[in-house]
Formats: structure tokens, C-alpha cells, sequence
């Protein structure tokens, strides 16, 4: 596998580009990731990706890896437009890599806060392009108790500046999360079952910040706007879609979450939609105990919409 780094003009994310070794590539493929990580995170899926012939781009966001230059800038996407500057930095980044490999097929993979930018931006125009979508750790449709966290993510800004750190709101999402696995080891157990995994992330430096005030404000006001019925209705109908999580993800309420994702989906008339929720399995299903199980399933599902099979 052949690594590079590159910038694209109207972007301040870092950007990854994975090339097989030999041969034209059969297909582009983008990562997306999540909260409070970062891109490199992904090469072992990358390695595995490009040695079945796909070229894998992969992006921090902003706020995010090496896209951040001081530590003020972790967890903050923009004063004003956050969300939406990051869903159009996926679109560049898609927009690039079709510059760079005209006529090959696209897929494009996000992993929670990835997985939400994904689906956003596949309802907008200027997606038409994409092949097929997975989506990792997913959460759903908020319920209706999502808008109490939007209120007090408010109250935080106001209170503590859009650049501030809320304690408060740590307390309701990250510290919620892996209250579900008491005793706990670490304070980031509810990511995998892998020790070691779980280690790895909480000893480098660009995982587990506490986001700023205003990052949280972006991504709640944007999840209700993009799973309404008429927003989902913009999504290409024939492009499948590919939904995996973990059953014991608390991201995803242990599975309520993927499961109505996909009956939302289903109901907005997307003809091909699979979901496979995976036992006992945690919120990072590509680094749990049985990620290879994970991967041969997510390469199974590609070869299954006609996208796979092992490039020979």
C-alpha cells in the first residue's frame, strides 16, 4: 500500500490518499471518521481495502488530527455554518478524488459523527455520483429527549463561550456511554471489547478531547434536519445503503438506533438497505474483538451490490 498526504483548494482538512501497490484501482473508496479522532485511525481497513484493488481517501475534519495547528482548535469546526462546512468538505473531497480517478465507482463509509455527515451530504445535491454508503455506529433518528441536549448545549455556549469545554455535556454523552460498562477500566471502554484497542486510543493525544461548546450545537441542531421524511426522500433510491453497528453500542441505545435508521430508510423508499447489528459488539465495530468477522462482512457486502469480490 502506497501512502500520501494532499490539500485541496477550499478545504483546511488534512487529507489521506491509500493506493494499491500494482495495477489501475477498481474503485474509490472514502472514510469518514467520528467524534474526537481522527483519519489515520482507519489504515488497517485501508490496508485491507487497497490489496483488494481499491484507492481509500480518508480526511481529517476540521477540528480534528492533523487539520488542528493548537490545542484551542480541537472539537471546533467554524463560528458560524459549522455543519455545513464539513458536509461540503466531503463533497470537495469526493469531487477531488473523481478528478483524480474519472469513471470508477464511489463508495463512501462514515463512522458515527462520520456516518451523520454522510447521510447529510447524500441528500444533498452533488451526490448523484456515489456508488453505495455504509454507515458505522450509527444512532438513528434522535428521540425525542435529543432536544433537552440541545438545550443545554445552548445554555454551555452562552455560558462558557463557543469555544469553550462542557463539562456537563461530557457528563451526558461520552460518560453516559460507558456508564453502561461498569466496572470500567478506562473512561473509554464503551468503544470495544479489545483492551488493547481501547488503550491505544486513550493514549494518543488526538482521540477522546472533550468538543467544543459550539461543535456540539452544530451536530444537534443538524440531526433532526436530516432525518426528516423530506429530506430523506432527496436520497438516490437506487443507491444501496449499508448500515452496521454494534447491539451493545450505547451510541446506537443498544440497537434501537441502526434499526430505526433502517426502517426510516426502508420507509423513504431506498430499494436496497441492509442492516447487520453485531452481538455484544461495542461502538467501533472495525477495532472490536471480531473485526475481521466485521470486515469480511463489510467486503461480502460490497461483492453482494456487485462493488467486490478480490481483485486478481
Amino acid at each position: 500500500m502506497i501512502e500520501e498526504t494532499f490539500k485541496i483548494e477550499g478545504s483546511p482538512c488534512q487529507g489521506y490518499r491509500f493506493m494499491p501497490d500494482a495495477g489501475p484501482p477498481r474503485g474509490v473508496f472514502h472514510v469518514v471518521h467520528g467524534m474526537a479522532e481522527h483519519a489515520r485511525r482507519y489504515r488497517p481497513l485501508a490496508e485491507t481495502l487497497t490489496a483488494d484493488g481499491w484507492v481509500v481517501y480518508a480526511y481529517d475534519h476540521r477540528g480534528h488530527g492533523a487539520t488542528v495547528d493548537n490545542e484551542d482548535g480541537l472539537g471546533f469546526f467554524a463560528d458560524d455554518g459549522g455543519w455545513d462546512l464539513v458536509v461540503a468538505d466531503l463533497g470537495k473531497m469526493v469531487a477531488y478524488a473523481g478528478s483524480e480517478h474519472p469513471g470508477l465507482p464511489r463508495v463512501v463509509f462514515g463512522h458515527s459523527m462520520g456516518s451523520f455527515v454522510v447521510q447529510d451530504y447524500v441528500s444533498r445535491p452533488g451526490a448523484e455520483s456515489v456508488a453505495a454508503v455504509i454507515l458505522s455506529g450509527v444512532a438513528g433518528p434522535p428521540p425525542p429527549i435529543a432536544r433537552l441536549g440541545q438545550g443545554v448545549a445552548r445554555v454551555e455556549r452562552w455560558r462558557r463561550g463557543r469555544r469553550g469545554r462542557s463539562k456537563v455535556m461530557v457528563k451526558l454523552s461520552f460518560d453516559d456511554y460507558n456508564r453502561q460498562f461498569r466496572p470500567n477500566r478506562t473512561g473509554s471502554d464503551w468503544l470495544s471489547k479489545d483492551p488493547a484497542e481501547v488503550d491505544k486510543y486513550v493514549a494518543d493525544p488526538k482521540c477522546g478531547f472533550d468538543p467544543t461548546n459550539q461543535l456540539w450545537v452544530d451536530i444537534l441542531d443538524a440531526l433532526p434536519r436530516m432525518f426528516r421524511r423530506e429530506r430523506l426522500a432527496l436520497h438516490n433510491k437506487d443507491v444501496p445503503i449499508y448500515v452496521f453497528a454494534g447491539a451493545e453500542d450505547p451510541v446506537g441505545r443498544s440497537g434501537l438506533g441502526p434499526k430505526a435508521l433502517f426502517e426510516a430508510l426502508k420507509g423513504a423508499g431506498i430499494r436496497n438497505v441492509d442492516l447487520k447489528l453485531y452481538p455484544t459488539g461495542r461502538h467501533e465495530m472495525l477495532n472490536e474483538i471480531n473485526r475481521e468477522e466485521v470486515i469480511m462482512d463489510l467486503k461480502g457486502w460490497l461483492a453482494k451490490v456487485g462493488l467486490g469480490g478480490t481483485k486478481g
